[in-house]
């Protein structure tokens, strides 16, 4: 019962965490947009990604010689740097001038929306109550954005 909790909480400081590093992360990539552009701020931002997880590989595995594991993999699941691509293009082109609560907030409900329509793919679980508080966000962002 104890480590459940332990692990509740350590998975609640992680996602809070993780919910800083991407704020940060987009702050930085809109000044990185306003500096070099569109093109050269995405591959530098996905070039310094890139040493990051290798440094973190070979910190984490004493050595690379374990990357064949690479060729393991279903190459459906090698398309996740496209789909972090995407949302971060996006976000440099549209967000700027916005403010981060409203940006963040904006891309929250869509990460809701499309939560919401996998989770009813692939579970058929369709809850009206989560459809409720998506347009209590929504609602919300539109009052905050009449001011």
């Amino acid at each position: 019962m104890l480590f459940s909790k332990v692990g509740a909480i350590m998975w609640i400081l992680l996602a809070v965490m993780s919910g800083f590093v991407n704020i940060i992360n987009k702050l930085i990539n809109v000044k990185i947009k306003s500096i070099y552009g569109i093109v050269k701020g995405s591959i530098l931002n996905y070039f310094e990604g890139a040493v990051i997880s290798l440094l973190i590989s070979i910190l984490l595995t004493k050595s690379i010689n374990n990357l064949d594991v690479v060729n393991e993999i279903p190459k459906g699941y090698l398309t996740g740097g496209f789909f972090g691509i995407i949302p971060m293009v996006m976000f440099m082109i549209g967000m700027p001038g916005k403010s981060i609560l409203f940006s963040t907030t904006i891309i929250l409900a869509g990460q809701l929306v499309c939560g919401l329509i996998v989770d009813f793919l692939l579970e058929g679980n369709l809850s009206v109550f989560k459809i409720i508080g998506i347009i209590f966000i929504m609602i919300g962002v539109s009052i905050d954005r009449d001011k």
